[in-house]
């Protein structure tokens, strides 16, 4: 009768440490949420991280359409355009991401990271 009852309790304990372990789960999450929301909100504020948004959600379609390339000319069209250094190592990043996922184009992805690389040396001076 007692190893029933210790089973019991145990079991007991059991499920109120993993409903524990799972509210604070829940409530990690929610504050993750906050937190991503918050920054999307701030975005708002700064046209560079607005930018970056908005050039990330053309290139999602541009994936989903098979058009890397057209990805890419958005990127670059982006390098032309603007002498912003947040915005110019966004589009940098995502050039040489764009170029990995190309079948053995590495060289290509480092020929884009080099080039950034050496656009913010450039500033440093």
């Amino acid at each position: 009768m007692n190893k029933i009852l210790i089973v019991t309790l145990s079991a007991v304990l059991a499920l109120g440490s993993v409903a524990a372990v799972a509210s604070a789960e829940a409530s990690s999450k929610s504050e993750r949420m906050q937190l991503r929301q918050q920054a999307r909100m701030s975005a708002l504020g700064d046209p560079a991280r607005a930018a970056m948004a908005q050039l990330r959600w053309i290139e999602r379609i541009y994936l989903r359409q098979n058009q890397p390339q057209a990805a890419q000319t958005l990127y670059r069209d982006v390098l032309e355009r603007t002498q912003d250094p947040a915005l110019r190592n966004f589009a940098n990043v995502r050039l040489a991401r764009l170029a990995a996922w190309q079948p053995r184009n590495l060289d290509a992805a480092l020929a884009e990271l080099k080039r950034g690389l050496d656009e913010n040396l450039a500033q440093l001076r």
